[in-house]
């Protein structure tokens, strides 16, 4: 009968850190299939990974023991590869395939993970006074690790009661969220001189005007 295996195609895309399950569906009249799982790093030639069939655990190159697993599933063929605590060193293609290959191309499916690192902001601590007219640059530094079509946002949350004081908030992705709690975001405070210095404790309790 046909044998064959199918992956989806296209990127996969992943936080380092994280877990990935990469899926293979396989074909095959054999009552005891043995899959595959390959990886092939940037210019390298493909590297075994771990080998699954239907009457045993299998086994795993010695590289690849500790964060690579898979489970043959006989009743729905298929044999996805699951990657734990995510590394950026991940990033590379990765190959399922019936039986034992270093075979690239058309003969055996592929399917590419990227692995990326955690985007983040910074502004300099604490708060900036200034007077009535005057001019103020706040600071924003950022690190991306995809630079490509990156866009910088600044949000003003202004305050009830403190009608000539904000909190400016620098983020590296569209947000109406405020706070620590928002990824990829800090804020600084700031402070109109002219505002009485009693009027300038923080506010618990207040409106986001974005």
């Amino acid at each position: 009968g046909e044998e064959s295996v199918d992956q989806q195609s296209g990127h996969v895309t992943a936080l380092e850190g994280g877990l990935v399950t990469l899926s293979c569906n396989y074909t095959s009249s054999s009552p005891s299939p043995d899959l595959f799982w390959y990886i092939q790093l940037t210019r390298d030639s493909p590297q075994y990974v771990l080998r699954r069939d239907r009457y045993s655990e299998g086994s795993n190159s010695d590289e690849f023991k500790k964060r690579f697993d898979s489970r043959l599933n006989f009743t729905s063929s298929s044999v996805p590869l699951m990657i734990q605590r995510l590394q950026l060193c991940d990033s590379a293609l990765y190959y399922c395939a019936l039986k034992p290959t270093v075979t690239t191309g058309d003969s055996v499916t592929v399917q590419q993970l990227m692995v990326e690192g955690e985007d983040t902001v910074a502004q300099p601590p604490g708060d900036v006074t200034a007077t009535e007219g005057e001019q103020v640059t706040q600071g924003c530094q950022f690190d991306a690790v995809n630079t490509n079509n990156l866009y910088l946002f600044w949000y003003k949350h202004e305050r009830v009661q403190l009608s000539k004081s904000a909190v400016y908030y620098c983020a590296l992705r569209p947000t109406v969220t405020t706070g620590y709690t928002a990824p990829s975001q800090n804020h600084t405070e700031l402070h109109n001189n002219n505002t009485p210095v009693a009027e300038q404790k923080r506010v618990s309790h207040s409106q986001q005007n974005v």
